[in-house]
């Protein structure tokens, strides 16, 4: 395929939700209510699962029909957040219309249909990640679904919890929703609600930041697609771990410059030659893979849009920041691992002969020291 006629990774990721992501719209779905034990094992400890067959309750979504997403009032992003998972995970389970997404006490629910209850309560949970997913049934057609957690957090694994027993799957590359629409939602019943924590307090990821098949290559849109992915999977941690060596094998995040003198430290691209690549445009890959580059040279635009080794690595660290940033955002706490045991070769020479660290073992990299552990040289 020609240069111009490459699609990009945008545009691919772009067509790739349309084909996976989007909602079904089906005129006249239905969706009823009964109490059945889920296929789901669960992440939790305690939890309580009901079967029970004389439960079923039918709402058909017509055009008087709705769906309510109601959350308390002055919540935060992560229990708008919530509600929006919900509406978005209904949409992909068949519902083919928008849910209303409001604030108790600003607006009245319906007394027939659908009503999803996102609330939090400290009350009767010992772990701040606890959960309750409850059925209650109201008076003639209304069906009320309420997700409590101990924190607005829990409420959000809630509602991940509780797509995954209508058949979503949640996975680091995406989701998967069934292929027909669902005519039904799997319940609790009324008197045994299911009652959830995660078995684990640190739930982590550690992605390389310097290997092109990891993060190294990431925009902010693939960010972002990273990190929603962790925490539709409950993962609460996120950990990196950077390096520095000889033959300018530094990375943006251990750039320093020694007497005014700079180095050249960024991201890994096709054209960079460390840590096992070497360098080659994308054209010249086989298999027909070149069409899914947009350029001869395939990394994030932190580093093929720099202009400048101090370019490339402020706008990696910009980058990184802004993720770090809505990770925190999304209740994913984030640690980074710095090894700098190598000098970069540019600061290397700028310093001063007398303080240069010759190894008496030449196994030994005498550059690891030379600012932290440093004697004359002996003639």
């Amino acid at each position: 395929m020609k240069q111009s006629q490459r699609i990009g990774r945008r545009q691919f990721l772009h067509d790739s939700a349309l084909g996976l992501g989007g909602a079904p719209l089906i005129a006249g779905a239905a969706l009823s209510a009964r109490g059945e034990a889920s296929a789901y094992p669960g992440l939790a400890q305690g939890e309580s699962v009901s079967n029970s067959n004389g439960l079923k309750m039918q709402a058909k979504f017509g055009s008087t029909d709705t769906v309510w997403i109601m959350r308390e009032p002055r919540s935060g992003f992560t229990e708008q957040l919530a509600a929006s998972e919900v509406a978005r995970g209904l949409r992909n389970l068949g519902l083919a219309r928008d849910p209303v997404q409001a604030v108790l006490g600003e607006s009245e629910a319906p007394a027939s249909g659908f009503v999803f209850l996102l609330s939090t309560r400290k009350e009767g949970f010992t772990n701040p990640e606890s959960y309750e997913i409850s059925h209650q049934p109201g008076g003639g057609k209304a069906t009320r679904v309420r997700l409590i957690g101990a924190t607005s957090q829990a409420v959000l694994y809630a509602v991940f919890d509780f797509l995954e027993r209508q058949g979503a799957f949640f996975g680091l590359d995406g989701e998967v929703y069934p292929l027909d629409p669902l005519h039904s939602l799997h319940l609790p019943t009324s008197d045994e609600p299911w009652r959830a924590q995660p078995r684990f307090s640190v739930r982590r990821l550690v992605p390389w930041p310097d290997f092109l098949n990891c993060v190294t290559v990431y925009n902010r849109e693939d960010w972002r697609a990273y990190l929603e992915a962790m925490v539709r999977m409950r993962f609460n941690t996120l950990g990196v771990h950077v390096y520095s060596g000889e033959k300018q094998w530094a990375e943006s995040f251990l750039s320093f410059e020694y007497a005014g003198v700079g180095h050249l430290a960024y991201t890994d691209t096709s054209a960079t030659n460390r840590w096992g690549y070497l360098p080659e445009r994308t054209s010249r890959f086989g298999m027909g893979s070149p069409d899914f580059f947009a350029e001869e040279v395939f990394g994030a635009e932190a580093t093929t849009r720099a202009r400048s080794c101090w370019e490339a690595q402020e706008m990696a660290q910009k980058l990184w920041g802004e993720a770090f940033e809505y990770a925190q955002k999304l209740g994913i706490r984030t640690g980074v691992g710095f090894e700098p045991y190598q000098i970069p070769d540019e600061i290397y020479t700028a310093t001063p002969p007398e303080t240069h660290y010759a190894a008496a073992d030449p196994k030994t990299p005498g550059r690891a020291s030379t600012l932290s552990r440093w004697q004359p040289r002996t003639s």
